[in-house]
């Protein structure tokens, strides 16, 4: 389907944007065949703001890979 194409290519960009920054590293995995981000949380020291740090990272990135996503598309029409 390619919605499930488009949704793939947004993650991608996203985990590649969010492991760019250096300030978090996120990792890519499929659960039942779908593209899906992982975050794992191990060290004792991290606090809720680390994780509202992150989160607000990923929506950063998820908007810049949508931009990207619909210039790509506009360019193709």
């Amino acid at each position: 389907m390619e919605d499930e194409a488009v949704l793939e290519r947004l993650n991608i960009a996203i985990v590649e944007g969010v492991n760019a920054t250096g300030q978090a590293l996120i990792g890519p995995t499929r659960l039942k065949g779908t593209y899906a981000l992982r975050v794992a949380i191990g060290n004792i020291r991290t606090e809720a703001r680390h994780i509202q740090q992150l989160w607000q990272l990923i929506q950063a990135q998820a908007q810049a890979a949508r931009q990207a996503e619909h210039n790509a598309t506009s360019a193709a029409d």
